[in-house]
């Protein structure tokens, strides 16, 4: 008895220890603001205001593009920008076709956020609207992100809800969060 005791209680630390190391840090981080207006099951229809963001381009970059464009927004808010101002990491990171957005946080937004000396970087306004949103977990795939698009335009096909063609996708997790634990979402603007 004593034995098996031991060993459950070995389990439960190395479980605890590996969630402090491999678990969600998004909670480290002001993400940008968004305010719920109903919920269906697993999709949401939320309110998001405008907001300013660092944008990279990632076409013509190959198969390289997300970390290039990864890399050159992590300089941006490093201190590669006209004042050398260190800038916190914030969530979500968006993703669209060809391009990769850092939010910026809140007062670096209001107070007026350095230009980039980057030329790769660029200063960029999210317009604010209603959107629906379905939350998934995993790795970023084609074929996860496919996936969540067909859900969400099926979904709102169904209640007549019509959308924008173009898909915004949130990236909430840093690489070396477990893919079951990582918060996903794509957003599909509504008309």
């Amino acid at each position: 008895m004593t034995l098996r005791f031991t060993l459950l209680v070995v389990l439960i630390l190395s479980a605890t220890a590996a969630w402090s190391c491999f678990g969600s840090h998004r909670d480290r981080y002001e993400t940008a603001p968004y305010k719920v207006v109903s919920v269906d099951g697993p999709i949401e229809i939320r309110d998001y205001p405008a907001l300013k963001l660092a944008t990279a381009k990632m076409e013509n970059a190959g198969s390289n593009g997300p970390n290039q464009s990864f890399g050159s927004l992590f300089g941006y808010i490093s201190g590669k920008n006209e004042t050398s101002t260190k800038i916190a990491m914030t969530t979500p990171v968006f993703m669209n076709s060809g391009q990769m957005s850092f939010v910026l946080p809140g007062k670096i937004a209001e107070s007026g956020a350095p230009a980039p000396t980057d030329s790769g970087v660029s200063l960029t306004a999210f317009s604010g609207g209603r959107f629906a949103v379905l939350r998934f977990t995993g790795e970023r795939s084609e074929a996860s992100e496919t996936k969540a698009v067909a859900q969400l335009r099926s979904w709102a096909t169904g209640k007549a809800i019509e959308v924008e063609e173009a898909a915004l996708f949130a990236y909430y997790d840093p690489p070396f969060t477990l893919p079951k634990l990582r918060r996903n979402e794509v957003l599909l603007r509504i008309k």
